[in-house]
């Protein structure tokens, strides 16, 4: 038995002693008085004589802070296992259909800087639905995306139903700019098996309308509003809608009130919301969140803290996920003209075809698939192996391809890699905890 390399101890000003492990992604507090016997069970767990505090034994056990070597190498082992498991599991199908290029807005900071004016032909739909066909997967989930995707909802509707004849388990997302998702749209949303929405939303109208507007109308806040007023408030959809604010220097100082108005607007609705940054590097790159300086992004985080009590964003670390459809088997963009690549940053850049519905899939670029299924993996790289945040890594295998394989400067790691005993205590102080008891574990 001994002190896990995943442990991190580390003194709070406002809550005394506090640790943190990456392994089980548990938070700890003990009383100052117990940090002389912290000392002697990180010098000699083996030794140390928990008769008197077996609670805190049990918690430590628990939490993986107390663990033999083999024990924390297998953990490694299971989590890994269970992503290779996943990106090999033919059995479910994850789309994002590009029905169309074209888009209704002229967003300044859109990452698809090579969309065209280009829709799905019914060809293509034909090819598509015999590729998911023949590809039989047990459940099927359509990201439908564009472009503006309701720009061709009777394509949407026309590819739905045929993918309901398929006879397989089958949901779908919808991410829209929100302009067209007018009276005739929300009534068929069930028809669609719509479980969820996600429309942007960049601040109040006068911030809102200079960097998302129509190209022909102008400023779209007020027709979003309305829209989703209807969408949320009249005929009370029971799926989710997900706010996604960009931040970026316009907007960083209305988050929080952004934040306040939407969820407080559908409170008892289910409404989610989502920040991502706007690389400040390279207008036009950004997906996800995945190509934001991390250092920008940090100080933003902790001023946001300051200034606004950390509304909209989330502090803790998330356990390692089993990875995005970049990774999947069964997962694909899948261009208007039926390109197939495996990340949304890759649309429009013929070198990131891995293939194409209108070719036999023996004929597809099997290298560039496998780059991104195997070849960006933390677990299989020597320094991520070793690295205390492993466990709760915030990959993005488009990142790590464009390092890996392009040669890009560009970080990989989580954005709280030097300032987690900040984000931990942050976190602490949102839950509205008071410090726990000795061993008392921390729900994240």
């Amino acid at each position: 038995m001994k002190w896990s390399r995943h442990n991190l101890l580390f003194r709070s000003d406002k809550f005394g002693l506090m640790l943190y492990n990456s392994l089980t992604n548990r938070l700890m507090t003990f009383a100052p008085d117990f940090e002389p016997e912290l000392d002697k069970i990180r010098e000699d767990p083996a030794g140390y004589d928990f008769s008197g505090c077996f609670g805190v034994f049990t918690g430590m056990m628990a939490n993986r802070v107390l663990v033999d070597e083999q024990a924390e190498q297998d953990i490694l082992n299971a989590m890994k296992m269970r992503k290779l498991a996943s990106r090999f599991d033919a059995s479910e199908m994850a789309l994002t259909l590009m029905v169309t290029e074209d888009c209704n807005f002229g967003c300044p900071y859109c990452y698809e800087k090579n969309k065209r004016r280009v829709d799905m032909s019914p060809e293509t739909c034909d090819r598509l639905v015999e590729f998911v066909r023949g590809a039989a997967p047990r459940k099927l989930f359509v990201n439908w995306f564009g472009g503006e995707p309701l720009m061709r909802f009777d394509t949407m509707l026309a590819l739905n139903e045929r993918f309901l004849s398929l006879g397989m388990e089958y949901s779908s997302f919808i991410v829209t700019n929100g302009w067209l998702l007018n009276e005739e749209v929300t009534a068929r949303l069930a028809e669609l098996s719509v479980t969820g929405i996600q429309v942007t939303i960049e601040g109040p109208a006068e911030i809102h309308d200079q960097k998302r507007f129509h190209l022909e109308q102008g400023g779209s806040h007020d027709v979003i509003r309305d829209n989703l007023d209807r969408l949320m408030l009249q005929e009370k959809w029971p799926g989710k809608l997900f706010i996604h604010y960009n931040v970026d220097e316009a907007n960083a100082d209305v988050l929080a009130q952004t934040h306040d108005h939407w969820t407080e607007r559908y409170k008892g609705s289910n409404v989610g919301f989502g920040v991502s940054f706007v690389d400040r590097n390279e207008r036009g790159s950004r997906d996800m969140g995945c190509s934001f300086d991390k250092e920008q992004e940090i100080a933003f985080y902790l001023e946001h803290y300051k200034r606004h009590g950390g509304k909209g964003l989330r502090y803790f670390p998330r356990h390692h996920q089993v990875g995005c459809c970049a990774t999947k088997l069964l997962g694909f963009v899948v261009g208007a003209e039926g390109q197939m690549y495996k990340c949304w940053d890759d649309v429009g850049k013929k070198e990131m075809e891995v293939g194409s519905l209108y070719k036999d899939p023996r004929e597809w670029d099997q290298p560039l698939m496998a780059r991104y299924m195997v070849g960006v993996e933390p677990f299989d790289d020597p320094a991520c192996r070793q690295c205390f945040y492993l466990p709760v890594c915030e990959e993005c295998p488009n990142i790590w391809y464009r390092r890996k394989y392009l040669g890009q400067k560009i970080k990989t790691c989580a954005n709280y890699k030097h300032h987690l005993p900040e984000y931990l205590e942050i976190h602490h102080e949102l839950q509205g905890n008071r410090p726990p008891g000795a061993g008392e574990p921390e729900k994240p």
